[in-house]
Parts: C-alpha cells; sequence; structure tokens
C-alpha cells in the first residue's frame, strides 16, 4: 500500500511584528533627536559633541531590545544628559539675560523714536523759516527792482532837463562874451576889431536878431567912436541893448533853473539812497536765506542720523528678539532631548500578549486527546525540520516560540 502524504505543520506564529517595529521606529527617532540636538548645541565643544554623537547609537542600541542597560551605557547616557542640563542652564542664563537686554532695547528704541520726532518738528520749522526767509528774498528783490527803476527813470529825465539847463547856461556865457565885446567896440581903442565885429555878426545872427541891424551894427562898431554918424552910434547903442537885454533873459532863466535843479538832484540822489538800501536789503536777504538753507541741511542731517539711529535700535531690538526666540527653542529641544534619552532608560513597552481563539484552543484539545498514525508521522517530520531550521530560528531573536505552545494541525495530502 502506498504511504500515506506527509502532514503539513504551519510555521510558528510570529510574535506582534507591528508592535515591535512602532517601538524600534520610536526609538531610532530619539537616537536621531537627541543627536541632532548635540549637534546644534554650540556651548558644547566640537570635539566633545563629536565623541557624544559617535557613542550616542552603542550606548542605546540595547535599550531597543531589552529594559534593563549596562551600566556602562547608563553612566554614557548620563554624560549626554550632564552636557544637556549644562547646556539648558547657559540657555536659560542666556535667556534672562537677553530679556533684560530687551527691555534696555525697547527703552533705547522709544527714546531714538523721541529723537526723531523732535529732529523732524525741528526740520519742520526750519522748513517754514526758509520758505520764509525765500519769500522775503524774493519780497526784497522786487523792492529793489521797483526802486532801481525809478532811480534809472529819474536819470534818464535828468540827463534831458540837465541838458536843457547847461545850454541856458551857456547860453548865458556867449551873450556876455558878446556884451563885453560890444561894449569895447562901442568904447573904442581896442584892437582885433575886425575879428571881434565879425564875433558880434555872428552872435547876432545866432540870436536871429533883426537882419538890417545885423548889416549895419557890423558897419556902426568896425568904426572908431569919433568916426561914427549919428546913425552908427545909434545902431552901436541899439546892438548894446539888444545884447544886454539877452544877458538879462538868460540871466533871470538861470536864475529860474538853479533852485529846481538842485531840487532834481536832490530827488535822484534820494532815488539813488532808497535804491541803494533796497540793494542791501537783498544782500541781507541771501544771507539769511543761505543761513537758513545751512540750518535747514543741518536739520536734515540731523533728521536722517536719528532715524538711521532708530532703526539700527529696532534692527538691534528685532535681532535680540529674534535670538531671544531661538534660545527658547533650543530649550525646548534640550528638554526634548533628555526626554527622550529617559525613554531610551526605560527601554521599549513590553509587548501584549497573544491570545488564542476559542476554537482554536477547542481544535487544540481534541487534536491531543487522540494521538494518530499520522500525527506520530507528523511529529517525526516536524522533528526533523525542526533540527533543520534551529540556525535560522536562532537569527530571529523575538521572533522564536517554543513547539509545545503552538497547536500542531495536520494538514491532508491532495
Amino acid at each position: 500500500s502506498a504511504a500515506p502524504p506527509p502532514a503539513c505543520i504551519p510555521w510558528p506564529a510570529p510574535p506582534p511584528l507591528a508592535h515591535i517595529s512602532a517601538s524600534a521606529m520610536a526609538a531610532a527617532a530619539d537616537v536621531a533627536l537627541i543627536a541632532q540636538v548635540v549637534k546644534d548645541l554650540e556651548v558644547i565643544p566640537a570635539s566633545a559633541r563629536e565623541m557624544l554623537c559617535e557613542g550616542l547609537p552603542h550606548a542605546s542600541e540595547p535599550c531597543v531590545e531589552v529594559s534593563n542597560i549596562h551600566g556602562m551605557q547608563h553612566t554614557f547616557l548620563n554624560l549626554i544628559v550632564s552636557a544637556l542640563q549644562d547646556a539648558k542652564a547657559s540657555a536659560e542664563k542666556d535667556l534672562v539675560a537677553r530679556a533684560a537686554q530687551g527691555q534696555v532695547d525697547s527703552e533705547e528704541l522709544g527714546r531714538r523714536a523721541v529723537t526723531s520726532e523732535v529732529a523732524a518738528e525741528a526740520l519742520k520749522a526750519v522748513d517754514a523759516e526758509v520758505e520764509a526767509k525765500a519769500a522775503a528774498q524774493a519780497a526784497a528783490q522786487v523792492q529793489a527792482q521797483v526802486a532801481e527803476k525809478k532811480h534809472s527813470d529819474a536819470q534818464r529825465d535828468g540827463k534831458s532837463m540837465a541838458a536843457a539847463w547847461q545850454e541856458t547856461r551857456d547860453a548865458l556865457e556867449r551873450a556876455t562874451s558878446a556884451m563885453e565885446t560890444v561894449k569895447v567896440l562901442v568904447d573904442g581903442g581896442c584892437e582885433h576889431i575886425e575879428a571881434k565885429t565879425a564875433a558880434v555878426e555872428e552872435y547876432l545872427t545866432g540870436i536871429k536878431a533883426d537882419r538890417v541891424l545885423v548889416a549895419a551894427a557890423t558897419l556902426a562898431l568896425a568904426l572908431q567912436p569919433e568916426g561914427r554918424a549919428p546913425f552908427d552910434r545909434m545902431t552901436a547903442a541899439h546892438v548894446a541893448e539888444v545884447v544886454e537885454g539877452k544877458v538879462a533873459e538868460l540871466t533871470a532863466k538861470v536864475a529860474e533853473v538853479a533852485p529846481k535843479e538842485a531840487e532834481f538832484n536832490a530827488e535822484i540822489l534820494g532815488l539813488w539812497a532808497i535804491a541803494d538800501c533796497h540793494r542791501d536789503a537783498v544782500k541781507e536777504a541771501d544771507l539769511a536765506l543761505l543761513e537758513a538753507q545751512a540750518t535747514q541741511e543741518a536739520a536734515r542731517d540731523t533728521l536722517a542720523k536719528a532715524h538711521k539711529d532708530e532703526k539700527a535700535a529696532q534692527k538691534e531690538m528685532s535681532g535680540n528678539a529674534i535670538q531671544q526666540c531661538l534660545v527658547e527653542e533650543q530649550i525646548k529641544q534640550v528638554d526634548a532631548a533628555l526626554e527622550a534619552i529617559e525613554r531610551i532608560k526605560a527601554g521599549p513597552p513590553p509587548a501584549p500578549e497573544a491570545v488564542e481563539e476559542p476554537e482554536a484552543m477547542a481544535a487544540s484539545a481534541d487534536a491531543a486527546v487522540a494521538p494518530t498514525e499520522e500525527t506520530e508521522s507528523a511529529d517525526v517530520e516536524m522533528q526533523d525540520a525542526k533540527e533543520v531550521d534551529e540556525p535560522m530560528a536562532a537569527k530571529q531573536v523575538d521572533f522564536t516560540v517554543a513547539a509545545e505552545d503552538v497547536p500542531m494541525v495536520a494538514c491532508a495530502g491532495a
């Protein structure tokens, strides 16, 4: 008869893999967190950080597998705890100092903000002053232009009037000279009678005297007094009267012009003085505007410096606040690393025990009550399989389970 087919013995059921994987992942995450925190702590010397990070995996690896750790591993972990605690104390001290510095920076920023406001108000006042000085300068320039125009117009009018007045004086001089010449000729006994007679003739022609008188005067004045006829003497006397009348007329005009000329010259001089005063006012307005503009430039520089100082204070305060936040975050990271070390020291939580189903327990009990020839053959084969698979089971530390704890179910062959 044919041998019965070998029975199929199931592989022992492994423990809950999800539980072990989660514990291992949590422990690995804790190790990574501690290593990163240690690397970031610049208060710890670089060589010490390197040593702690290199030794950390060796000190934490057994803690993933067993709940008890070796004393040397515990000591090494305590070294990391001590380093973290020292770093935390230094960070807390730094945090207190930065908080105090933040208060100082806030007060300094307030003072610089006030300085900026004062500088802005000062510049506003100076701007108004510059605007007023510029308006005053413009007004002074307009007034100076008006005064100079009046003076120039008076000078222009004065030139024509002065020319007329000078012409009257010149006419008086010519009339006076002609009167003296006529007197010499009338009295007789002079030299250069022809030249003097010609001069008198020219003068009479110039004042548009009667032509008959001019012709008769030339003949009558050329004769000596004793050689003149009654008509000649009458002509000479008439010429003397005409010339003397002209001298009297011109003398009256010159006397009339003199006060007008003096008054007009005084007016021109006054207009010049007024224009000169306005020119001086323009110079003063220009100087005042330049001084105000210099003050304005200085006020602008002061305001720019105040704004720069205020921004610097703001930057300083912001930088300190950022560093304060970083220190606070560093303290949180250190606390998280310390908690991670405590979890590593405690080891992974125990795996939950597997619970057999009631049907499986009943089937196991029935199979154990009545062993058959097939089960005995299966026991022999299972023993042989166990001897072969023992090396594989030895490599899986947490996955081995005693054979007596697993129900044996025979598998009917086809």
